[in-house]
């Protein structure tokens, strides 16, 4: 693929999607690059929810794995805030009902939190939480009192 004309497809704007779109480059690939990303925001670091930024140590900004700046300086299709729902052969359906056709096909896609049934507390104000989604931090305790 170096040097290459082909559409290579990354889905998923996680630390996987972002390194596999900086190597592309890195390597020489001069062919259309478009990211996917099911969340709206610009990819992000996710471990520091929960434990940097959660105790204070970090600030919001600097969870930013590349910004949207520097994901177009590469020439990349930033496609955020519909998660991929459908692979098919040289193509991805994403949940609006968009079909995105590509030469190459990453999938780069991370784990999602799982909830447990019947979970104490599970659909409470008190928790438990899930800190995969950056927007979820707003309302959480700036320091934890535990």
């Amino acid at each position: 693929m170096r040097g290459g004309s082909e559409h290579v497809l990354v889905v998923g704007a996680g630390l996987g999607g972002i390194r596999t779109v900086e190597q592309l480059r890195r390597v020489g690939h001069e062919g259309r690059i478009s990211l996917v990303g099911g969340e709206k925001h610009v990819p992000y670091d996710r471990p520091p929810l929960s434990k940097q930024l959660l105790v204070g140590d970090w600030e919001p900004d600097r969870l930013t794995l590349m910004d949207g700046a520097a994901l177009r300086e590469p020439d990349v299709d930033l496609l955020l805030g519909e998660p991929a729902v459908a692979l098919r052969r040289g193509e991805v359906e994403l949940a609006d009902g968009t079909v995105l056709r590509a030469d190459v096909i990453v999938l780069a896609t991370g784990l999602v939190a799982r909830t447990l049934p019947d979970q104490p507390g599970a659909c409470t104000p008190c928790g438990p939480w899930t800190t995969r989604w950056r927007c979820g931090r707003s309302w959480l305790p700036r320091r934890p009192s535990w």
